[in-house]
């Protein structure tokens, strides 16, 4: 599973135990969207989370406004703290994605009750991404 989920792992999405990372992995579904999809509702109720295998997403809600391509990951933010979903999520290109669902995930968290997907700090930059400024073409920007 793990040669198949080589985009997840490379960007260093899982850094816990082996078996930690390898319960996530065996529980993972995968879907495929089309370019102009909506993959999630802003305010809609979480069921799942993604992280995508191939091609580029739109997260976006009247705040900012961000890409994220191979690798990254969305929709956790729910899962970690509870609520409704925080922006709309749209395919940009067709997209393969790995999927967790809820369920799946509370059954990997009483599995594993002392780990995360990862620390605080990295959960509080998704809430309010900022661009680098050494980055000319930011991916993440305030809409006004």
């Amino acid at each position: 599973m793990a040669e198949i989920c080589s985009n997840l792992l490379n960007k260093g999405m899982f850094l816990s135990l082996k078996e930690f990372t390898e319960a996530i992995l065996m529980k993972l579904d995968y879907e495929f969207f089309n370019a102009g999809d909506i993959i999630i509702h802003q305010s809609a109720q979480p069921d799942k989370m993604f992280f995508i295998d191939c091609g580029q997403v739109l997260v976006k809600n009247e705040a900012f406004q961000m890409e994220l391509c191979d690798g990254d990951h969305f929709g956790e933010i729910c899962f970690l703290f509870g609520g409704r979903q925080l922006a709309t999520v749209s395919a940009l290109t067709t997209c393969s994605l790995f999927t967790l669902s809820l369920q799946e995930f509370q059954e990997i968290e009483e599995e594993f009750p002392m780990q995360s997907l990862y620390g605080t700090d990295r959960k509080n930059k998704r809430l309010r991404p900022e661009p680098k400024d050494s980055d000319p073409n930011p991916k993440t920007r305030e809409i006004n």
